[in-house]
């Protein structure tokens, strides 16, 4: 009897793992054929330029970049994946005083650039700058504690996901929000601590597959490797406790996650020793909604 289980179980993770392969290959072959069926490929990227202060990063009310680095910093941060659709897109950059500092002062300085590659598949597409700002003098001079603008600017691109988030529901409105997040949260992080990537991979399908549309991956290796979690494990690493948190919703409510309190950033990482001895952290992007039709959360 014993071994008649055993044998059927065997049988049985093998026909889950074939299935599993054969869900791999059909989604990687739809993406490959949606991406190639692509007039253009676009590439909407933004620059950051930063020093003397703290910035947060939000596309089109949907979290981009956190950058409490204290310094000089600067970086160019890829945009299309927090386009939903083509037409006017909106970035608002949120300026914080330094670490250890109360008000902005005349080392504060922080700007950003919208920057147009017109073919992403081409390295040597023109690079164009279709719109920027610069944080005004006279707020620095004011010393405030804390400054935000946003800029508009049009882009066209060959992809639509706004059908899923236009139906999301109001999460403002559900009585036990915070109940229901902080327990996808606990799920997640028991995955982390199990290392367990399927869960992981499954969890973040679909946001994947929007990213592998966004960004145009058009080959197995580059489709594979956006849904390989194993990444995150690679220097033995291990899932961190939880931080103090604090809940956000983004999007008119239709978006929410915990954010660390010190610095708006994600909760949930891992840290590892490379073989040199040097520790690094790996961070999951976490960001939540709920279909229509659905009582469960789910990854954006």
């Amino acid at each position: 009897m014993k071994f008649t289980i055993l044998f059927y179980l065997l049988i049985l993770n093998l026909s889950c793992a074939q299935d599993n392969k054969l869900n791999t290959i059909e989604m990687n072959q739809k993406i490959q054929k949606e991406v190639s069926g692509y007039a253009n490929f676009p590439n909407y990227s933004i620059q950051l330029d930063k020093g003397g202060c703290r910035v947060q990063l939000i596309g089109n009310d949907i979290p981009l970049y956190t950058a409490f680095e204290q310094g000089g910093f600067s970086t160019l941060l890829p945009f299309n994946a927090n386009i939903l659709q083509s037409g006017e897109q909106t970035v608002t950059i949120k300026i914080y005083p330094d670490a250890g500092k109360t008000t902005f002062d005349d080392y504060t300085n922080a700007s950003i650039k919208v920057v147009y590659f017109e073919d992403d598949k081409n390295k040597n597409s023109a690079r164009k700058i279709v719109q920027e700002y610069k944080i005004p003098k006279e707020v620095i001079d004011k010393k405030l504690n804390y400054f935000e603008a946003s800029i508009k600017f049009k882009a066209t691109v060959p992809f639509n996901f706004s059908k899923q988030f236009e139906s999301a529901k109001d999460l403002k409105k559900r009585k036990n929000i915070e109940t229901e997040v902080v327990a996808a949260y606990h799920k997640i992080h028991s995955w982390l601590a199990k290392k367990d990537v399927k869960s992981l991979a499954d969890f973040r399908k679909e946001t994947d597959k929007k990213a592998c549309l966004a960004y145009y991956l058009d080959t197995e290796q580059e489709i594979e490797e956006r849904f390989d979690y194993t990444f995150l494990f690679e220097n033995n690493s291990k899932a961190d406790p939880l931080p103090k948190y604090t809940m956000t919703f983004y999007a008119g409510g239709k978006l929410v996650r915990l954010e660390r309190i010190d610095n708006h950033d994600e909760i949930l990482t891992v840290t590892g020793k490379t073989e040199d001895g040097y520790e690094v952290m790996s961070d999951l992007s976490v960001l939540l909604y709920m279909p229509e039709g659905s009582e469960e959360l789910k990854q954006f």
